[in-house]
């Protein structure tokens, strides 16, 4: 797995809304400094906004749209996409479980312990782009990937507002990468299921089974 530094730099909910208020004209002029323009490809692309010739995909053009109104969607469908094409939210999302106390030197301890060899600061640097993330952007706060726990130590919180659009994208993306179409709950909540509602948002079996009830009642069939 090719483990991307993204220079240091985190995924801001700043850029992506000054990207998307014009996203042609972003390229010829934007607020960002040489360095933070490549990071910021490199997020768009593991997000699958962009294509690689940097152009906006469908799936980035329905995000435009999405990302007006509803932050928390927004987030969840670009956590989701991260899942799967960024080693660091997939490794994340993988290795550090709901309650897990965390800080960048212990996550690159377990990085390297795992056997993931990587050149210079690559690690380091993709831990970086992490918990900037976390920072400035809604994945640490709204998301809660990033809470405080009563002594004051960083952990990764529940996620209990998953938005019912959120929760069936995450699990046909789910479908789609594993080729099947029945699902179990109890497949998500196994120490060998990767990604998938739990191991990307941290959401309990309870909201995650009350989330499933909505979905198959809801008027416009999500």
């Amino acid at each position: 797995t090719k483990i991307q530094g993204y220079k240091t730099f985190g995924f801001r909910e700043e850029w992506l809304s000054e990207y998307f208020a014009d996203p042609d004209y972003f390229w010829k002029s934007n607020s960002l400094g040489p360095a933070q323009v490549d990071g910021f490809k490199a997020w768009l692309k593991d997000a699958e906004i962009t294509d690689a010739k940097n152009n906006i995909t469908r799936f980035g053009e329905i995000l435009q749209k999405i990302s007006v109104d509803d932050v928390n969607l927004t987030w969840e469908l670009i956590i989701t996409n991260l899942s799967y094409n960024s080693f660091i939210v997939n490794w994340f999302c993988n290795n550090v479980k709901v309650g897990n106390k965390f800080d960048k030197k212990l996550l690159e301890g377990y990085i390297k312990e795992q056997g993931f060899a990587s050149r210079g600061k690559t690690i380091p640097n993709a831990l970086a782009a992490l918990f900037q993330t976390f920072e400035y952007s809604p994945v640490g706060d709204i998301l809660n990937f990033c809470a405080t726990d009563a002594n004051k130590k960083t952990v990764r919180g529940e996620y209990t507002d998953i938005t019912n659009a959120g929760i069936a994208y995450c699990l046909y993306r789910y479908a789609e990468k594993k080729g099947i179409r029945s699902l179990r709950v109890s497949d998500f909540y196994t120490d060998e299921c990767v990604n998938g509602p739990y191991k990307t948002f941290g959401i309990s079996k309870t909201t995650f089974v009350n989330s499933l009830r909505s979905l198959n009642s809801e008027a416009n069939r999500v």
